[in-house]
C-alpha cells in the first residue's frame, strides 16, 4: 500500500463551525470552580472589557495546550482591558472533583483568570449551559466577546504548537482579533503575544 499527498486536502475553517443562534444573547451564570461564587458576563469585572471565553476540560489535551498559551498571554495583556473566563466541563458532575482537577491545571500553568465549573463533559451539557450556541463540536472552543457583550468570533478546537505554521497563524489571528476587539488595531504591539 502506498499513500499519496492530496494537495487539495484542507481542514474546515475553525471560525465557521460553531455559531451563536440568531436572536439570542450569549451569557451564562456559573459557579467559580474554587470559591463557588456565581459569575456572569454581566458582572462588573467584565463590563466594558473584551472577554475571551474558553470552553475546556482538565482532561482534554488540546485544552491543556490552550491553557499553556492563554495563561502567560493573559498575564501580559490583562491590563489592556481584556479578561478570560474558562468554562470547565469535567469527567464528573461533582464540584469537589472538578476543583481538585482544576487546582492542578491552575498551578501547572499559573492561571490567573477565572475558571467556572459548568458540569459534566458532554455536548448536551454544553448546549444546556450555553443555549445561545449552535453546533458545539469540540473542546476547547474559544469565544471572543466584544466590549458590548456581543460575540465577535468563535474558534472551534485548538491549533497547538505541534501544528507548526498553523499554530503560528492561529497566534497571529488571535492577537489581531483581540486587538480589534480592544479597538487598537494591528499596529499596536502586544508584549508576549505568543504566550511564551
Amino acid at each position: 500500500m502506498k499513500g499519496t499527498r492530496n494537495a487539495e486536502a484542507a481542514l474546515p475553517d475553525a471560525y465557521s463551525l460553531t455559531k451563536v443562534k440568531e436572536g439570542t444573547k450569549f451569557d451564562f451564570s456559573l459557579p467559580d470552580a474554587f470559591s463557588g461564587k456565581l459569575v456572569s458576563l454581566k458582572d462588573e469585572k467584565y463590563k466594558g472589557k473584551a472577554v475571551i471565553v474558553t470552553i475546556l476540560g482538565s482532561w482534554c489535551p488540546n485544552c491543556i495546550d490552550e491553557a499553556s498559551f492563554l495563561a502567560p498571554w493573559y498575564k501580559a495583556n490583562r491590563n489592556r482591558g481584556v479578561e478570560i473566563i474558562g468554562l470547565s466541563f469535567e469527567r464528573k458532575n461533582d464540584p469537589a472533583f472538578a476543583k481538585t482537577r482544576l487546582e492542578t491545571l491552575k498551578k501547572r500553568f499559573g492561571i490567573d483568570y477565572d475558571i467556572l465549573f459548568a458540569g459534566v463533559a458532554d455536548k448536551k451539557q454544553v448546549s444546556s449551559v450555553l443555549p445561545a450556541l449552535s453546533d458545539f463540536l469540540s473542546f476547547p472552543t474559544t469565544i471572543l466577546v466584544d466590549r458590548e457583550g456581543n460575540v465577535s468570533k468563535i474558534h472551534t478546537g485548538y491549533t497547538g504548537p505541534a501544528t507548526g505554521k498553523y499554530y503560528e497563524e492561529f497566534v497571529k489571528e488571535f492577537n489581531k482579533d483581540v486587538n480589534e476587539l480592544l479597538g487598537s488595531g494591528q499596529s499596536k504591539s502586544t508584549h508576549n503575544q505568543s504566550g511564551k
